[in-house]
């Protein structure tokens, strides 16, 4: 059945509120420990074929970092806005 985009946005695709919560951080750590581990374990044991698997979770972990440390600056600034207005 074809959906109006009345029902939907422009896209045909529902969007979700995406808010800042500290728990996140806990899957970002990981990530960085992957690539890391994944590194030492390539050279450790001359795996050529891995190289490229570290420097791409070096790119996923920094963009989810970057990412997540913009949005706790945005949940700063909201709060510290509130609390000055109040």
């Amino acid at each position: 059945m074809v959906q109006s985009s009345s029902e939907n946005d422009s896209h045909g695709v529902r969007r979700f509120p995406f808010s800042y919560d500290p728990m996140y951080w806990g899957a970002v750590f990981p990530l960085g420990m992957y690539a890391a581990s994944t590194l030492r374990m390539m050279q450790a044991m001359e795996l050529g074929f891995l190289h490229p698997l570290p420097q791409v979770m070096f790119g996923v972990g920094l963009t989810a970092w970057v990412l997540l440390f913009s949005g706790q600056l945005r949940a700063l600034h909201r709060q510290w806005r509130t609390a000055g207005a109040g």
